[in-house]
């Protein structure tokens, strides 16, 4: 299902993947979403989220691919066109965005 709504989640940032986890706490649970940043793309551009101080994640070939973990501890691979994220402050994004760059290579 595809939502517009925007929704607060937690990254660890680990080597090249970003693990998504619904908030701080279940950073000890499998995470939500698995997103391998192997030439991955970043775009800080207006046009791409629409919102003020967001950036939009893809892979090379203009898609994320990522691992949602089920209530087993089995995954499925899906795919994603864009990953919309957005930071609290200019700090936060910043920070984000070099980890990002560092991971991604």
């Amino acid at each position: 299902m595809t939502s517009l709504t925007w929704r607060r989640r937690y990254f660890h940032l680990l080597g090249d993947e970003l693990r998504m986890y619904k908030s701080d706490v279940d950073a000890g649970k499998p995470p939500l979403v698995v997103v391998p940043l192997a030439g991955a793309l970043v775009s800080e551009t207006y046009e791409d989220s629409q919102v003020k101080g967001s950036w939009r994640l893809r892979d090379g070939k203009g898609e994320v691919s990522y691992m949602s973990a089920v209530a087993s501890a089995s995954r499925t691979r899906l795919t994603l066109q864009d990953l919309l994220m957005f930071a609290d402050t200019k700090e936060d994004k910043d920070m984000i965005l070099e980890g990002l760059g560092i991971a991604i290579g």
